[in-house]
């Protein structure tokens, strides 16, 4: 079967689930490669390992490309019947970095360095919910409903629970439809939403190749760990598909979790038996 006719039935298919555009575009980027390597469906998993050898990936790229494969042929195996050959292929290494997370006075100092509420917003939003800036790009007043805000990821849409004053902060932004407006009133893109990220964390004297609304983001993962709060309900916060996904920032969390099985463990209660 032909796989570029394969390949673009799949990432119609991902459109058509209203995901972000960006994920539309990471899934299109991984079956580039395939269809620059195979004209026909592989069947084995031998032949997708100079997919994956190209000199120019590096290892998170490779790990990103694997991914995308294995679901395209998931999804293929369904729809068209044909041989998955990601079931035979070994899972690739990654090498495990713990998120830069913003310390307390990184948030103060970002949250000082808001020109507008509109900056404040965008900062605040990150804070409480996690979402990313592709959801915020798109994001319209019809979306917030009390304290719930409905939100279109990468694996679809989702419902996030939101502060109360933020609610208020969020509703007095923009005009009757967008929470986020540029000059002329135009809503902003997505590219729009990131440089006023940009622009907040340079007024902030922040810095670094891994900086950005993301660190906001794991910041608030982190945060909600270090609280104590429920990884299971962190994760359908965060949209992840995977729950191993989320459990980095239980790791992230680092001592206060250590304190916190030190408190919760059951047994602390008959500790003296072990002595």
């Amino acid at each position: 079967m032909r796989t570029w006719i394969v390949a673009a039935s799949f990432v119609e298919y991902q459109r058509l689930r209203s995901l972000s555009p960006r994920t539309v575009e990471f899934y299109q980027w991984g079956l580039n490669h395939l269809v620059k390597f195979h004209a026909e469906l592989p069947v084995h998993h031998r032949e997708l390992i100079p997919i994956l050898a190209q000199p120019q990936l590096g290892r998170e790229s490779r790990h990103d490309l694997a991914r995308v494969l294995k679901k395209f042929f998931k999804w293929a195996a369904t729809e068209y019947a044909v041989p998955n050959p990601t079931m035979g292929m070994e899972r690739l290494p990654r090498r495990k970095v713990l998120p830069r997370v913003f310390s307390h006075a990184e948030v103060d100092a970002v949250l000082a360095s808001c020109l507008s509420a509109r900056d404040r917003g965008l900062v605040a939003l990150v804070l409480d919910t996690g979402v990313r800036v592709a959801e915020i790009a798109g994001m319209t007043k019809s979306d917030l409903d009390s304290s719930l805000l409905r939100v279109n990821g990468k694996i679809g849409r989702r419902q996030v629970p939101i502060s109360p004053e933020l609610t208020i902060l969020l509703m007095s932004l923009g005009d009757d439809n967008f929470f986020w407006t540029g000059p002329g009133g135009h809503p902003l893109t997505y590219w729009g939403v990131k440089n006023a990220f940009r622009r907040v964390f340079q007024r902030a004297g922040l810095k670094g190749p891994k900086l950005g609304p993301h660190t906001l983001r794991h910041t608030f993962a982190t945060e909600y760990c270090r609280a104590g709060g429920n990884v299971r309900v962190l994760q359908s916060i965060m949209g992840h598909e995977s729950l191993s996904t989320t459990m980095i920032y239980v790791h992230s969390a680092g001592l206060a979790v250590s304190q916190d099985h030190a408190r919760c463990s059951p047994l602390r209660r008959v500790v003296e038996t072990l002595q």
